[in-house]
């Protein structure tokens, strides 16, 4: 069976399932209906890099070592999920996960960096190369009104679940992740306009 995670960061279940109830969210009722959706207890430091460090590994950040925003891949201290499956010959596709900057080789799969990267290394290189479409990543460099981060909002939405969904088909995934950002960013720039 594949398997497929996709995280919603911010995606904080007292907003999702009143508009779930209400309709809003079709495709997110649906993946909730057909999938497995639960809550998650979080930990201290509430960030994003730690927080997703902590689901990749299972392990509290006093075990994994990620507690900050300069975390790479090379500060996590034990194994993730992900490494786990990969080396038992699943193949294994990371699409925009955090602190997987270096990428790591997973035989068969992919790994593209989430937004704390360095650089647009993937691996494989040709990683883009394999679809045919323009590579994306989530920024919100040089946005500053909510017009336009609204606008970068919605294209991340709009591009990344086709990408992801071809790489996976292209990798012919066992295993695959991919985290929006959307929803977290525009919380954390607008959030006091909404709930002042």
């Amino acid at each position: 069976a594949r398997v497929v995670i996709i995280g919603v960061d911010g995606g904080s279940w007292n907003l999702i399932d009143p508009l779930v109830k209400n309709g809003k969210l079709p495709h997110i009722a649906k993946l909730m209906v057909t999938g497995t959706s639960a809550s998650l207890e979080s930990h201290e430091p509430v960030n994003s890099p730690s927080v997703w460090t902590t689901i990749a590994t299972g392990r509290p950040p006093r075990d994994h070592g990620v507690t900050d925003f300069h975390a790479t891949r090379l500060t996590v201290a034990v194994p993730t999920a992900f490494e786990r499956l990969a080396y038992s010959g699943r193949r294994v596709g990371l699409y925009d996960y955090l602190v997987t900057w270096p990428p790591e080789r997973f035989e068969g799969g992919f790994v593209i960096p989430g937004w704390l990267r360095h650089d647009q290394k993937t691996i494989p290189e040709d990683t883009w190369e394999r679809i045919d479409l323009e590579p994306y990543v989530q920024s919100y460099a040089n946005e500053t009104s909510f017009d336009q981060i609204r606008e970068r909002s919605l294209e991340e939405t709009r591009l990344k679940g086709s990408r992801f969904v071809a790489l996976s088909e292209a990798f012919e995934l066992d295993v695959g992740a991919v985290t929006f950002y959307a929803l977290d960013s525009v919380a954390h720039r607008f959030w006091r306009a909404a709930f002042p």
